[in-house]
């Protein structure tokens, strides 16, 4: 029993010793720096001071073939790892305490709109000329930023915001400011078409104005500024002189004309339309238009373009529309007292 004590002893006696030989080294090896965050596929260097020997520990174990006085750290292989250095100097032995080796992480990039716009039949964004849009590439992507047109890096788009003045296919890559080299592409096209709207023109046939092209619709009339009440068609036959504008809309755009000046030659006579019949109307083919007084007869559609003419001067006309498309046209109608435009319809 008395062997044993006192070899229990004497190993004690050992381990002490041991570890008090450890604890009187006359340094400290510390790692720097001690807070390393990295970038997305970049990597770093962890240090300690200069001693004879080192090896590296991650997570408690050693890291084979890291004897260096540094340590290369990998974003994908060591971040959210801790790391300590072991190291010996004069025959004495010391470790560092460890410290952490972390990692940046970021959502991928993406985009947001505003500002007034359409959106097409296929998810494309349709603007007008009079429209404002914009995109944002949204936080944290304030650095390295670069928008690109149809391939193409647009010089200058080097700003979170881009405003969109003309048609293309767009796209942005930026960075987060803490990390400006991990540059990422939103890995989206945005699809932008800039409409250019059909101007309505107005022209003038005898006392009549009509807009040319005829496809246009919400079609508003306005005398010197003024909206005119009903006058919402194609032609509209004045009944006072002055400037006259037209508004209308082609697709999802509104756009308008530029004035007209626009003087009354002519004035109606009252008894001459209360004469007046055309019939039928509509119609398919023949179509009648007679008078108490003789009349000139023409046929115009809703551009403006003369498409028909009287043979001559008549109380009593009869043409034919059969070689017309079905729509909407205008009798202009002129005799001796003035000037009548009437609408007619080809079924």
């Amino acid at each position: 029993m008395t062997k044993k004590v006192l070899l229990l002893l004497a190993i004690t006696a050992t381990v002490a010793i041991s570890n008090d030989t450890r604890a009187q080294c006359s340094f400290t090896p510390t790692v720097t720096p001690s807070n390393l965050i990295l970038c997305p596929n970049s990597q770093d260097t962890i240090w300690t001071q200069s001693y004879d020997s080192y090896q590296w520990y991650k997570g408690g174990a050693v890291v084979p073939g890291a004897t260096n006085q540094y340590y290369i750290a990998d974003a994908f292989m060591d971040a959210g790892n801790y790391f300590k250095v072991e190291v010996t100097q004069g025959g004495c032995t010391e470790m560092s305490d460890s410290v952490m080796v972390d990692g940046w992480a970021f959502l991928p990039p993406f985009v947001m709109n505003g500002g007034s716009f359409n959106i097409g039949p296929n998810g494309e964004t349709l603007l007008c000329p009079s429209d404002s849009f914009f995109f944002v590439l949204m936080q944290p992507y304030t650095s390295s930023i670069q928008w690109s047109v149809n391939g193409q890096p647009i010089p200058g788009a080097d700003n979170d915001t881009l405003y969109i003045t003309q048609s293309g296919s767009y796209t942005v890559a930026g960075a987060p400011a803490v990390c400006p080299n991990w540059v990422q592409p939103v890995g989206v096209f945005l699809d932008v078409t800039v409409t250019t709207p059909a101007v309505p023109v107005i022209s003038q046939m005898g006392n009549t104005l009509v807009i040319a092209p005829a496809t246009l619709d919400s079609i508003q009339w306005f005398l010197n500024g003024v909206a005119i009440p009903g006058a919402n068609a194609v032609g509209y036959t004045p009944a006072a002189s002055g400037n006259y504008t037209v508004t209308a809309k082609d697709g999802f755009c509104s756009t308008a004309s530029t004035p007209f000046n626009f003087t009354l030659t002519g004035v109606n006579t009252p008894a001459f339309e209360a004469g007046l019949t055309i019939s039928p109307n509509p119609a398919t083919d023949l179509i009648t238009v007679a008078a108490g007084a003789a009349f000139k007869l023409q046929l115009i559609d809703q551009t403006g373009r003369l498409v028909l003419t009287a043979p001559k001067q008549s109380v009593s006309s009869t043409i034919s529309l059969n070689s017309l498309v079905p729509g909407l046209y205008y009798l202009r109608i002129e005799h001796e007292g003035g000037l009548l435009v009437k609408p007619v319809v080809k079924n």
